[in-house]
């Protein structure tokens, strides 16, 4: 239940911006609206830092052939071996869905 939640509120991050790469400000916002400071015991700084790492604020990023065989989506990196369609589907939405830059699509 709440690995839905925050990838639901994940794929509201992923928002029309003018541009692919968001700005660190940005993401901030957006993931302290959502109520992801301290979610899970998280600081907002945790989710910021982790946003950067693993796309580089990039909301629309996919990274194939990742070690294990899997490839990650968005902004968080979403593994498709576990999370979407091409694997267990846990969260019961298309992996595709998660590097798409509109709410209306995720």
């Amino acid at each position: 239940m709440k690995a839905s939640m925050v990838l639901s509120l994940v794929g509201y991050l992923v928002v029309p911006s003018g541009a692919a790469i968001l700005g660190r400000c940005k993401v901030a916002k957006k993931l302290y609206e959502g109520g992801l400071d301290y979610f899970e015991g998280y600081s907002l700084e945790n989710w910021v830092c982790l946003a950067y790492f693993e796309s580089k604020f990039n909301p629309m990023a996919i990274y194939e052939n990742l070690p294990g065989g899997y490839t990650g989506y968005g902004l968080f990196q979403i593994r498709s071996h576990e999370w979407c369609d091409k694997g267990k589907n846990r969260c019961h939405m298309s992996c595709s869905g998660r590097s798409r830059p509109h709410l209306s699509h995720t």
